[in-house]
């Protein structure tokens, strides 16, 4: 190389190393001024001039696992600080979030399991009150139950008492007739023999009843047995149907009945008062009650066309 061509090289070179350093001048600031953009991707810049010398840009070196060490640029590690902090304000209150979601969920929970619990203690209260109810309705029943049973043992004593109060009355009467009965036969089988004692004599005395069921002399007319039968039939079909439930009362009445010739009562009046109107009125009523009674013979209709009969409370 001639000596000429030296200081030609030489310019060369301070060209090309000015060109450098001004394109690393102005990479720089471009850098400085978007620094807060490239910061977020971590991108290496550097400037090479020749003879592998670098200006400005930053150095970084990988670690193991993927993560970046800063080694310099107090800007770019303020900025991943504060990108830290955000992530990690991010991060709480995410976790404040889920924490708020879950407390939420848990009252939810809570308020459903008491809702869950307030309708069981109100079905359990329902169905109490329901078995009470149930209960009480059937204890009803029972005391309902056991009332009528004792109505109807209290009816039945009752029924069985007035039964026995009537078949004892049917059977004093019964006596009562039977013994009279006897009497009147008894009182003809005397006046029969009284009868026949008296027939000898010359011009002798008629016998006669003078009361029904008398035996002594008189100017009246002997009833036959058969109308004593039937009158004494009369008497008691008339008074079964006659009741008067004041013993000891003293009251004596004698009424006079109107019968057809097939036993029906036409009609029956008061002949002599009890002065008690009530007994009267019951006597009264007894007699059109027993309508008809049995009929006469016929032949024996005239005598009972109308009858008297004599009523007694201590009969009734």
């Amino acid at each position: 190389m001639g000596p000429g061509s030296e200081p030609k090289f030489t310019s060369g070179v301070a060209l090309s190393l000015a060109g450098h350093i001004l394109m690393g001048i102005v990479s720089i600031a471009v850098l400085d001024n978007t620094s807060s953009k490239i910061s977020k991707r971590q991108e290496v810049f550097s400037v090479t001039i020749e003879g592998g010398k670098k200006l400005g840009g930053v150095s970084q070196v990988e670690k193991k696992g993927g993560q970046k060490k800063v080694l310099t640029d107090p800007k770019l590690k303020a900025e991943s600080a504060a990108k830290k902090e955000a992530e990690r304000l991010k991060a709480e209150k995410i976790k404040l979030k889920k924490a708020a979601l879950l407390e939420e969920e848990k009252k939810k929970a809570a308020k459903k399991a008491s809702e869950k619990k307030k309708l069981e203690e109100k079905k359990k209260k329902e169905a109490l009150k329901k078995a009470e109810l149930e209960k009480a309705k059937k204890d009803k029943e029972k005391k309902e139950k056991a009332k009528k049973e004792k109505d109807r043992l209290d009816k039945k004593k009752l029924e069985e008492a007035k039964k026995k109060a009537k078949e004892d009355q049917a059977k004093k009467k019964r006596l009562e007739r039977e013994e009279r009965d006897r009497r009147i036969r008894e009182a003809m089988s005397n006046a029969k023999d009284q009868y026949s004692g008296e027939s000898a004599r010359a011009g002798g005395r008629g016998f006669g009843a003078g009361r029904v069921g008398g035996n002594g002399m008189g100017g009246g007319t002997l009833r036959s047995a058969e109308f004593i039968r039937y009158q004494n039939a009369l008497h008691d079909h008339v008074k079964s149907s006659w009741s008067w439930g004041l013993r000891g009362s003293s009251l004596m009445a004698k009424i006079e009945v109107f019968l057809r010739e097939d036993g029906v009562v036409q009609s029956a009046k008061i002949l002599v008062g009890s002065g008690n109107r009530n007994f009267d009125q019951s006597i009264l009523r007894a007699v059109h009650k027993s309508s008809p009674v049995p009929a006469p013979p016929p032949h024996l209709y005239n005598q009972f066309r109308s009858v008297n009969i004599t009523f007694d409370s201590d009969d009734g």
